[in-house]
């Protein structure tokens, strides 16, 4: 694959790097997506698969859709997917569980939730919210102590084309997702007492108002070595988005005792 040449080649498993490596827009990602889930029908069919059960390349394909387009573009993709009665067996192994944060209220009964998983009532929340813990996919960028951000909206700047973790020096202020890891109570005591030191405390808490960090491109969105010259390629400005230094100016937890916050922070 070639850059902007985002065609996945049949029977190939997702590389996530190589595909986002390849992209140049939202439009090039959907396409892709489009293949991808496609091809992950046909194979579910030939293996005859029984409903909600997963085959070869479903997480990776999942992921790929978490991972590369914005929530209204994950919402629209979705939508348009399920409009064919064949995928309705394959939305568990393709997009998760619901209810889903990209989903707005009026989606609740877009589908029937409880044929998806039991226990579920609605395939949106009530209200709009922070992306659920499972919706993160690879991210889009961490911190040093761990924490994954995900971006979801850019202030100005850019355009509905822009992948979601492009042009955020453009957009000088972003609304970006944070998830600390799940830990096991009991060693999440120890770490509170200090016992593993200040990294691994900060971990375990988001980022406060007023924080200044330094983010870090995740690894399966940084270009792959030996790419080339990133100037003659004409990504010499996607280079300046690898490592950001920003500001918290808004934080907010999704729920009581959750992992996920939605920040809203100034890129500096």
């Amino acid at each position: 694959m070639t850059k902007g040449d985002a065609r996945v080649p049949p029977g190939a498993r997702v590389c996530m790097r190589a595909l986002a490596s390849g992209l140049q827009s939202v439009s090039e990602a959907r396409q892709a997506l489009e293949e991808i889930y496609a091809r992950q029908l046909e194979r579910a069919e030939e293996e005859r698969t029984e409903a909600n059960a997963s085959v070869s390349g479903d997480g990776a394909a999942r992921a790929a859709f978490l991972t590369l387009l914005p929530p209204a573009e994950q919402r629209r993709f979705f939508l348009q997917t399920v409009q064919r009665r064949a995928m309705w067996p394959r939305v568990r192994s393709l997009f998760g569980t619901p209810p889903y944060s990209f989903l707005k209220p009026e989606d609740a009964n877009v589908l029937r939730a409880t044929g998806i998983a039991p226990n579920r009532v609605n395939m949106a929340h009530e209200a709009a919210t922070a992306t659920n813990y499972s919706e993160f996919g690879e991210g889009h960028f961490v911190d040093r102590v761990g924490r994954l951000y995900k971006v979801v909206a850019k202030e100005r700047g850019g355009s509905r084309e822009e992948l979601p973790w492009r042009g955020l020096r453009a957009a000088g202020r972003v609304v970006a997702d944070v998830r600390i890891k799940k830990t096991a109570t009991s060693k999440k005591v120890g770490v509170l007492r200090g016992n593993e030191g200040p990294l691994a405390l900060a971990a375990l808490v988001f980022p406060r108002v007023g924080d200044r960090l330094r983010l870090r491109l995740v690894d399966v969105l940084s270009p792959p070595s030996g790419a080339g010259d990133l100037v003659a390629t004409g990504q010499d400005d996607d280079a300046e988005d690898e490592e950001l230094s920003v500001r918290v100016a808004v934080g907010r937890q999704k729920a009581a005792n959750s992992p996920v916050a939605r920040l809203v922070l100034d890129v500096e």
